[in-house]
């Protein structure tokens, strides 16, 4: 990861120092950025489809269940502890396509 960092770095020293980027450059980055809100989208949509088999199978939202379940009132069922987990990478990818977005 601190080797991407570093290239990300030099990129962006080259831009600020080059504002004449090349057309390449820009379109390669356009379609980096593009290829992981793709990738997050498919987890996302994965999540998704788990979610709803819970919520579908013990009949309950999982805005509901993740209240109970962090007030303590679900039990620490193998089923509960993945909704919840599931729940958490959903919304960090989400925040992370956001980020990907600059929104």
């Amino acid at each position: 990861m601190n080797q991407t960092l570093d290239k990300l770095r030099r990129l962006e020293r080259l831009v600020q120092e080059n504002p004449s980027v090349d057309e390449v450059l820009e379109l390669t980055i356009d379609k980096m950025l593009q290829r992981e809100i793709n990738k997050l989208n498919l987890q996302i949509n994965n999540f998704s489809d788990q979610i709803k088999y819970w919520e579908d199978n013990y009949k309950i939202d999982s805005q509901l269940f993740l209240k109970r379940f962090e007030a303590g009132q679900m039990g620490d069922e193998v089923d509960f502890i993945e909704w919840a987990a599931t729940l958490e990478m959903k919304a960090k990818s989400e925040k992370y396509i956001s980020t990907l977005l600059g929104v």
